[in-house]
């Protein structure tokens, strides 16, 4: 349910990929054209992406994870 949240809000956010070509980073300013996709739809599209994966997702909290890290 949590990968299908943080699905739906990444969807949901005006959040734009620099270079274009790229996934991530994301930059903070707002598109000149305003872009609403659809949560709902988003959500449904999770439950099959997910389901075609065949594997569990896996969802860390960031904190602990950098902690991880940092402790290496």
């Amino acid at each position: 349910m949590t990968a299908l949240v943080l699905l739906a809000c990444d969807a949901g956010n005006t959040l734009w990929a620099h270079p274009a070509e790229r996934k991530r980073p994301k930059q903070l300013s707002t598109p000149n054209q305003f872009r609403e996709d659809n949560v709902w739809t988003m959500l449904e599209r999770g439950v099959s992406l997910f389901a075609e994966s065949g594997s569990p997702v896996v969802c860390e909290a960031y904190p602990k994870r950098f902690q991880r890290v940092a402790e290496s």
